[in-house]
């Protein structure tokens, strides 16, 4: 391969082809599908691998893996380097800790479930800088992110409640009422199902997207809490499971009502 090979000497279609043939696809029509090429340019790729040594028959020589190696390598820091400048040109935005003026450093913090802004902050603190002056408690656009957001992942409390009847009613209702009153007011309450909604009608619990909105909160650094019964549990116990699996970094606690 010549020392001076670079992006502009990558064929997009060829090195798909060749990639479609390193994974043992070797039908001219199932390619010329796939890759969405006329079957005769297939043919022309083809052609011109076979004629610079790049493939035998339908299977890619050792130059062939070698090309197809260089090629890839040249795409992936294409790709590489025009995502980090996209990236640093999107906007976010952070909520002002302070009156901050317009390209001023900014000192990344997530509180409370979003994400905080501050003139000041630890040497480790992830930073931005502002797009637009602000006043305090305002909002801020943000560009160029440097560092990691540090998240304090909350837990998810789910509280079940087994075998709901009009004869215990009362009794779940008075201790989950009395144990819902002395958490934290930061946590989120989530009502999960008919049977917790009928318990608490009238609250200003979240009654909709329990789960993920239980995961999303945990997911930003606040505890929240489930209420279900175990009917309802039972029902949604695959998307509480993938859920799991998505928000690796959340804890759960998984507990029964006793009355």
């Amino acid at each position: 391969m010549p020392p001076e090979y670079g992006l502009r000497d990558i064929n997009v279609n060829e090195i798909s082809l060749m990639i479609k043939i390193l994974h043992g696809t070797t039908s001219l029509a199932e390619i010329s599908r796939q890759l969405d090429i006329t079957l005769q340019g297939v043919r022309y790729y083809v052609g011109s691998l076979r004629e610079r040594g790049y493939m035998n028959d339908m299977t890619l020589t050792q130059e062939g893996y070698e090309h197809l190696i260089e090629s890839l390598k040249i795409l992936k820091k294409f790709v590489v380097d025009n995502s980090e400048a996209i990236s640093d040109s999107l906007a976010w935005e952070c909520i002002g800790d302070e009156d901050i003026k317009q390209n001023t450093k900014l000192f990344l913090e997530m509180r409370g479930g979003f994400l905080h802004g501050s003139l000041k902050g630890a040497d480790d603190s992830a930073t931005a800088i502002a797009m637009e002056p602000a006043l305090k408690g305002r909002r801020v656009r943000i560009r160029d992110i440097r560092g990691i957001i540090k998240i304090n992942f909350g837990t998810v409390h789910a509280r079940i409640i087994e075998n709901l009847t009009n004869a215990n009613y009362t009794d779940y209702k008075e201790t989950l009422e009395r144990e819902l009153q002395q958490i934290n007011a930061g946590q989120q309450i989530f009502l999960l199902g008919e049977g917790a909604m009928t318990l608490f009608p009238n609250s200003g619990y979240n009654k909709f997207s329990s789960l993920s909105g239980a995961f999303e909160a945990a997911s930003k650094g606040i505890d929240s809490v489930i209420v279900s019964t175990r009917e309802s549990w039972n029902l949604n116990d695959e998307q509480f499971n993938e859920l799991l699996k998505k928000n690796g970094s959340v804890k759960v606690n998984v507990t029964s009502v006793k009355i």
